[in-house]
């Protein structure tokens, strides 16, 4: 009698794909570095300004219209020329909106007179002064989830009333303005953490984390050096 014959799962013909060939076809996240680049080389047709991978759901945000732009600029010029003739007053009636005020006037007021702002910080400052009028740094406490859902937004979407920008959608914005002043930079940031603007001169602009100051910090070291404070004070249970 012969023997009958055991039919197991690995004997059973089956079209799966394999591991390897699962591997294989998976498309390999960039650097977390190059996937923050608010790329120099995006040229005036292309509709992506920002792009990061989160998992498998990627989070892109598409620049402006032209239009659109150009009303920020009008903003941010009514601020430069402020912050240029240090026009305190004027600073302070462009930082208020209804009962809410971008950043804190007398921090703004103090770098207009301690801080030997040059051209590129004046710009930066408006910048983040301007992004901060149109909208409040704290709405961004709303947006965490954002990200992780993915897909693709308007740029202009984070000005909209109903809309909460995340940290991204903020810097974009930033990266976008500084470039029509001739300000190149990059969005530096880690994964999906924190990210800020960062210039070619190492300037960076973070109107979130500092937005005492309207974003603005003329070097490397005086951002790490407010970080390192900030998280010392979050630890302590003190809020600034």
């Amino acid at each position: 009698m012969s023997e009958a014959k055991v039919t197991t799962m690995e004997s059973i013909p089956t079209n799966r794909p394999t591991r390897e060939g699962v591997e294989a076809y998976r498309p390999k996240p960039l650097d977390p570095e190059l996937e923050l680049a608010l790329n120099t080389t995006v040229s005036a047709v292309d509709e992506v300004v920002f792009s990061a991978l989160k998992g498998v759901r990627r989070y892109e945000i598409l620049r402006a219209p032209q239009e659109k732009v150009e009303e920020w600029m009008h903003g941010v010029n009514e601020f430069i020329h402020a912050i240029r003739t240090k026009d305190k007053e004027k600073v302070r009636a462009l930082m208020t909106k209804g009962d809410r005020i971008a950043g804190d006037t007398d921090v703004v007021e103090w770098m207009l007179e301690e801080e030997a702002l040059d051209e590129s910080d004046t710009t930066l400052l408006a910048i983040g002064l301007f992004v901060l009028h149109e909208k409040s740094a704290w709405s961004a406490s709303k947006s965490r989830l954002k990200v992780l859902k993915g897909g693709k937004v308007r740029m202009e979407s984070a000005f909209e009333p109903e809309g909460y920008p995340n940290c991204y959608d903020i810097v974009a914005i930033v990266g976008e303005l500084a470039g029509r002043y001739g300000i190149e930079g990059t969005i530096k940031g880690k994964g999906l953490s924190h990210a800020h603007f960062e210039t070619a001169e190492g300037k960076i602009s973070d109107p979130l984390y500092g937005w005492k100051r309207g974003g603005l910090f003329q070097t490397k070291q005086k951002f790490e050096a407010f970080k390192k404070e900030m998280g010392v004070l979050r630890r302590m249970g003190i809020k600034k």
